[in-house]
């Protein structure tokens, strides 16, 4: 089965003050360092942007999030609308320390009796900005969508979704400029990404 990795950078990174994807963290911007990730585990790669947004990342669509819907669920279907006999292989821009060997243990994880793979961090909570989507819980989630239900992370909870402990550092989630300056402070980011 076909595996369509997905950039999600069409949030509108009110919180952060700039385009989250723009951030340079290893030299080049984060769609550029999220594409180089992604495009050696996937078969297709795309982008899902906010309108009027772009990139320089190579991808095989632009994706622009489809207005019906809000948050990273829009991101996460806007690639399944685009290749709907494919599972989708998330990542947000905004994970920075999250590597190719976080990644790669998503797709070891596949199974039979699984809908989803995603990891939990130190408390439990599922994280869906670096998740991977069978075709049956993208279906689950077009439902949810369509009763107004936003929540990717509410989806997962409610099917068949294995659960990998997380790397906390590779689950931190870069939204605001204080997480940035306390990121970019680290002496040694190398050390704490495996690639």
């Amino acid at each position: 089965m076909s595996l369509v990795g997905v950039i999600l950078a069409g949030g509108k990174s009110r919180r952060m003050g700039s385009d989250k994807g723009l951030i340079s963290y290893w030299g080049k911007s984060q769609h550029l360092h999220c594409a180089q990730l992604l495009r050696p585990l996937t078969t297709q790669l795309v982008i899902s942007l906010a309108p009027g947004k772009s990139t320089e990342a190579s991808v095989d669509a632009l994706l622009y999030d489809p207005p019906d819907v809000g948050g990273p669920a829009a991101g996460i279907l806007a690639a399944h609308r685009w290749a709907p006999q494919s599972a989708v292989l998330v990542l947000a821009v905004d994970m920075p320390l999250f590597g190719r060997a976080d990644l790669s243990q998503l797709l070891v994880a596949r199974g039979k009796n699984t809908d989803a793979i995603a990891f939990v961090n130190e408390h439990g909570t599922i994280e869906p900005l670096a998740s991977l989507w069978e075709i049956s819980a993208l279906h689950q989630l077009e439902r949810e969508v369509a009763k107004g239900n936003f929540s990717p992370r509410r989806c997962l909870e409610s099917i068949r979704c294995r659960k990998l402990q997380g790397r906390d550092l590779a689950l931190t989630d870069v939204d605001t400029p204080e997480k940035l300056n306390k990121i970019r402070s680290t002496q040694d980011l190398t050390r704490h990404i495996n690639s």
